[in-house]
């Protein structure tokens, strides 16, 4: 493919989006669509050869179908109801300017995608941050997206922010739900999963053996390079320090201060080396809400379900009732939602701590996870048994100023640090359940194949490759009339507990 032809048209897409920026405001993208798809036939004609990667889709006329980290990207479509349309328009013309691939063009729009999607441009207004903390405060006892099962708690809830009542928390909470961003996270202790966390400089050692294991994830650099592998894998006891032990969300909404410039409400990085002094002169006050989600760590696992196979199946492929939530199954299977409320800022950021000897890290790690929960507004830590991966989205400005004291304090604790901007994660998993091909039902085990490395180009497809697994399960008749009789239970049992 010649991407130099394609280049050019691609910056004519782009120009449409800047002509019709104010009808996009709008929501009108009938305009937008018929002149898109002028621009589209005309290059068809003089580039047959640029069929194959063109498609027509119903709502958003002919689109560019690109693969992304979660699936197909369809563009220009992906611009029009995107708060940051032009900032990707002018980051994307200033890439052209290099020497790129269609395979370039295809990684820059994905991580766009990423960076850009269900985020809110420009902060919120302090009612509706209220509204957002009192949802995430009740968020662990409801688990649900209903209102009406969250006002019964209004009662209780003292506001932080401005004085609301249940009127307002009622027609803002659908904004709760359209800027936060939904991590279905299975509960892996459940299923007797368990994940390596692998830094790129262990990762040629650890897998240099026969190593079974099926992707869970990945965290890339720009380059392409592996920084982290995540690897679903049996217990292995020699590997037991880099063992995920839990995943820990977080949301903090009381580190939010008012820009009087800009009259919003900005998200704020605390100085950590204080919040441990306060500690110390036992003044500190953990004001995080948080959800944990455990792993296995060991060979010990009594199977709760007896055809995990076909659960696992139901989960990857989305077969689900209608209102499986309400099913009491649910409570031990998934949480149905964890939640992180994705502000607006400069830079993903990924803070890696760890003990350099491998030794393991307990008699002081519920200390640091609580002052790191403290520091930041949101984002979630990886545990291990001598490491600490965090994840959160900051202001890089702000971040910069109390840098050199989040250094200073994990050096205080005798551990390394080690600190990435903006890496891109293939799959975006945390959701993303191995085939339960790999299971086998009658010694309830885990069977995964040796792991073998692939290149990003195959990363990016395993996801989807792995639910296309899961559905061609449904070609073997037995298992698809087990999915019947699945699912007519559950219905049932969910119209009895409605009843009652």
């Amino acid at each position: 493919m010649k991407f130099a032809l394609l280049k050019p048209f691609i910056c004519n897409l782009t120009d449409l989006v800047v002509v019709y920026e104010k009808e996009l405001k709008r929501g009108k993208i009938e305009n937008i669509v018929l002149d898109s798809n002028k621009l589209f036939n005309d290059f068809i004609n003089n580039n047959p050869d640029f069929t194959n990667i063109i498609v027509t889709e119903p709502n958003f006329g002919k689109n560019l179908q690109l693969n992304g980290f979660t699936g197909k990207i369809l563009f220009p479509a992906i611009l029009y109801k995107n708060s940051f349309s032009q900032q990707i328009i002018r980051d994307l013309k200033y890439l052209f300017r290099k020497e790129i691939t269609f395979e370039d063009f295809e990684f820059f729009i994905s991580k766009k995608q990423m960076a850009t999607q269900d985020v809110k441009k420009g902060g919120f207004h302090e009612r509706t941050l209220e509204v957002l903390r009192f949802y995430l405060t009740y968020f662990h006892n409801v688990m649900d997206d209903d209102v009406k099962k969250f006002l019964p708690y209004f009662k209780d809830y003292k506001t932080k922010y401005i004085d609301i009542d249940s009127s307002a928390i009622e027609k803002r909470f659908p904004l709760t739900q359209k800027y936060s961003t939904y991590y279905l996270m299975p509960k892996y202790n459940n299923f007797g999963l368990s994940v390596l966390l692998i830094h790129h400089n262990e990762y040629r050692d650890i897998m240099s053996g026969d190593l079974q294991g099926s992707p869970f994830g990945f965290l890339l650099d720009n380059n392409n390079d592996k920084k982290f592998s995540f690897l679903f894998t049996s217990y292995y006891q020699k590997l037991k320090k880099n063992f995920i032990e839990k995943i820990i969300f977080f949301e903090n909404l009381d580190l939010f201060y008012e820009k009087k410039s800009l009259k919003k409400l900005i998200n704020k990085t605390m100085n950590i080396l204080d919040l441990y002094y306060y500690y110390q002169d036992g003044k500190f006050r953990n004001k995080a809400i948080s959800f944990e989600n455990e792993f296995i760590k060991s060979h010990k696992y009594n199977n709760q379900i007896n055809d995990i196979d076909l659960i696992i199946q139901l989960f990857n492929t989305r077969n689900l009732p209608v209102n499986h939530q309400l099913h009491p199954i649910s409570k031990h299977l998934i949480m149905y939602r964890n939640k992180i409320v994705n502000f607006y800022a400069t830079t993903n950021y990924f803070i890696y701590v760890y003990d350099i000897k491998g030794k393991v890290i307990p008699r002081y790690v519920n200390i640091l996870i609580n002052l790191i929960k403290n520091t930041f507004s949101n984002g979630y830590i990886i545990q291990s048994r001598s490491s600490l991966l965090i994840s959160t989205f900051l202001f890089k400005k702000d971040f910069e100023k109390q840098k050199e004291s989040f250094i200073e304090l994990i050096y205080l604790f005798s551990l390394e640090i080690q600190i990435y901007e903006n890496l891109n994660i293939i799959p975006f998993s945390f959701y993303q359940l191995p085939s339960s091909r790999y299971f086998d039902v009658d010694v309830n085990k885990w069977n995964f194949p040796i792991f073998k490395e692939m290149g990003s180009e195959d990363l990016l497809s395993y996801q989807i490759k792995n639910l296309e697994l899961e559905r061609s399960r449904q070609n073997d008749k037995i298992f698809e009339q087990r999915i019947r009789n699945f699912l007519e239970t559950w219905k049932k049992e969910i119209a009895f507990l409605k009843e009652t």
